[in-house]
């Protein structure tokens, strides 16, 4: 199924037991997670690596 994420969508998108994503079938790498406690986040996905020599977090 090839999902666009639209303000729409992503209003009506309800939690359920774990968290989900939806990730957009139009945009590569652009996504929304839905926590189970409501929550919802809106991820992008580069796909780039990081800086040599440097390490998440920092």
């Amino acid at each position: 199924m090839s999902l666009k994420l639209t303000k729409t969508v992503v209003d009506r998108a309800k939690p359920e037991a774990k968290d989900r994503f939806l990730w957009d079938g139009e945009l590569a790498g652009f996504g929304l997670k839905v926590c189970a406690g409501g929550e919802r986040s809106i991820y992008v996905n580069t796909g780039m690596e990081p800086a040599a020599g440097l390490r998440r977090g920092e």
